[in-house]
């Protein structure tokens, strides 16, 4: 039977870790994800396209490594804006819905290819709840899209993503809109850059 978990909420998850970056994951070498130190990788999705190409990668890379795939969306409900019209905005209830009807086709998409694959719809604010997530069930990995050309996603989805990476207990890869479409299934990653600046986090 396949795990479909559903939460009310989670609460902050109270502190801060150094920056990690995808440097740090133990997958040098030969490249052979079959004896990488994955366990749990964690997708963190906002059902966005980007997030779409990041659970590409999270499918294979989790597959590659026989790791747990947790695929987490975290519904947070926007103030409703004011109108004299009713039944001009969709409900938080509406909303929550569509979400998880678009949670479900990513998530029988991913199954196709994982069928076990787990699926999980929280509620409250993105960034802890991924954070306390990640703690909670001892993710190795967290991959999460970021993206974009709007500068109020850029603002919003973009501090989610980096906040993310700061507080993260785990490595984090971002999937970013100028990905490139093609993912070497058997070999996905030849070259691997570090880029430092010789702070601590390096």
């Amino acid at each position: 039977m396949q795990n479909d978990k559903n939460v009310s909420s989670l609460g902050d998850a109270g502190h801060s870790s150094p920056p990690h970056v995808i440097s740090r994951v133990q997958m040098m070498g030969d490249l052979n994800l079959h004896h990488s130190e994955f366990r749990h990788v964690l997708l963190a999705t906002d059902l966005t396209s980007i997030s779409a190409l990041a659970a590409q990668y999270a499918t294979r890379l989790a597959g590659q490594a026989a790791a747990r795939l947790s695929i987490l969306h975290v519904f947070n409900p926007v103030r409703m804006p004011h109108s004299d019209t009713i039944g001009a905005h969709p409900t938080p209830q509406e909303v929550r819905k569509r979400e998880a009807d678009r949670l479900d086709a990513m998530v029988d998409s991913v199954r196709k290819q994982l069928p076990g694959a787990e699926k999980h719809l929280l509620d409250g604010e993105p960034i802890p709840v991924v954070i306390e997530y990640a703690n909670r069930e001892h993710a190795d990995l967290i991959i999460t899209g970021t993206h974009s050309s709007r500068t109020f996603d850029r603002l919003l989805l973009g501090s989610t993503a980096e906040a993310i990476v700061r507080k993260s207990p785990c490595p984090v890869m971002t999937i970013g809109p100028n990905v490139s479409l093609t993912y070497e299934a058997e070999r996905p990653f030849t070259r691997i850059l570090c880029a430092m600046d010789f702070g601590d986090a390096a």
